[in-house]
């Protein structure tokens, strides 16, 4: 049983879109993977990574099914952490820990992604239930060539036992060279693999912090792409990785959305706020798109852009444009939702396409209601 190895420290990676469908009160589906309610059917078309999840920033990514998609939303429980949501904002993936056993469920086919996407999740899912799971590798997104970064690799227990002959090795790419006297934490730099190497002992659930500074080649091509991959081995013949990647010389967007207020009546008009950031090196050619759902009426006058022109056309908002480095895009707009089911959300989604990312964000409208209950005419 799942169940019994679960409690016996165990760990688990699982996928279904039909394991709520048939297991879906159970005690193993409730209290191991984590998941508190559900709702059948809920077709996720995209998925992206929550910021702050367990498994780091990812995505925007497409699912696309070979067969009928019946994956589904779920509400985690008090006790696990959402991962990965789609885009009508509902939670796809769930991480749980309890005692020193660790899960990862997927309410949607994993083989539904592409294999690059696949490859990124699946790692990351295999490190965070493994005894290493509170290890991580660092780099800044994007640098300019010729820059000198920040490297940090925290390597970190994720279990209630010591961990004895712990390996770590991170090969460099011949585009980056060490620092000298820029190497902590307990690490060493071997000159003749080009690498950084720590081997020790991991009290429970103990973090080591090993950093370093590399500087990057002059002249590298705009746009160079360099993934570094450390290899960890806590001593168990098992070895995973942890990726981090960085951009040379590249536009680099980031966006952050909000409404407000957040919770209204119908009828009450809220203010959307979309703002596009450049802190890459070089301007950056920028498509975004939102979605103006039924539910919520336009107030045209009120739809600006802090450059260029934004349009609003069939259900969806659209600009084009150019973002110079360290400036910024900001639309903002009124509407007014109408009458929508009480106590629900109308989601706004907004996606944007450069040269270097695709990005995804929504916003939830919680729309307020009356309950009405029985009077009660006591003796």
């Amino acid at each position: 049983m799942l169940s019994d190895y679960l409690h016996r420290g165990g760990r688990l990676v699982l996928t279904s879109q039909d394991l709520l469908e048939h297991r879906g009160n159970s005690q193993f589906v409730r209290e191991d993977l984590g998941v508190f309610r559900y709702t059948y059917h809920t077709t996720p078309t995209q998925v992206i990574a929550l910021p702050d999840s367990p498994l780091g920033e990812m995505g925007l990514w497409n699912l696309n099914y070979p067969y009928q998609n019946w994956s589904d939303h779920m509400i985690p429980h008090p006790s696990a952490s959402p991962l990965l949501l789609d885009q009508k904002l509902g939670v796809v993936g769930i991480a749980h820990e309890k005692g020193d056993f660790r899960t990862n469920f997927f309410s949607f086919p994993l083989e539904t992604l592409d294999e690059t996407a696949r490859e990124v999740l699946i790692g990351r899912s295999l490190l965070w239930v493994s005894p290493l799971g509170e290890s991580s590798l660092e780099l800044p997104p994007t640098s300019a060539e010729g820059a000198t970064i920040p490297i940090t690799l925290t390597v970190g227990s994720a279990t209630t036992r010591t961990l004895s002959s712990v390996q770590a090795t991170l090969p460099l790419p011949a585009e980056m060279t060490i620092v000298n006297g820029s190497v902590s934490g307990g690490w060493v730099y071997r000159p003749s693999s080009h690498s950084l190497f720590w081997t020790g002992t991991l009290a429970p659930q103990e973090k080591i912090v090993l950093q370093a500074d590399a500087t990057l080649a002059s002249p590298i091509a705009d746009g160079t792409h360099l993934r570094l991959r450390a290899s960890l081995d806590a001593g168990d013949q098992l070895v995973l990785s942890s990726d981090a990647e960085i951009w040379i010389d590249v536009p680099w967007l980031v966006m952050q959305t909000q409404v407000n207020p957040s919770a209204v009546w119908p009828g009450q008009p809220v203010e959307y706020q979309v703002l596009l950031r450049n802190s890459g090196q070089l301007t950056a050619s920028v498509r975004l798109t939102g979605t103006l759902p039924l539910p919520l009426t336009l107030i045209t006058q009120t739809l600006e852009a802090s450059s260029g022109d934004v349009l609003a056309q069939w259900g969806r908002l659209e600009w084009h444009g150019m973002i110079p480095p360290n400036d910024s895009l900001l639309i903002t707009y009124r509407g007014t939702p109408g009458f929508w089911n009480p106590f629900s959300a109308i989601v706004t989604w907004f996606e944007v396409d450069a040269p270097y990312q695709r990005l995804g964000r929504g916003i939830a409208l919680y729309i307020a209601g009356q309950r009405y209950f029985p009077i009660i005419r006591l003796p």
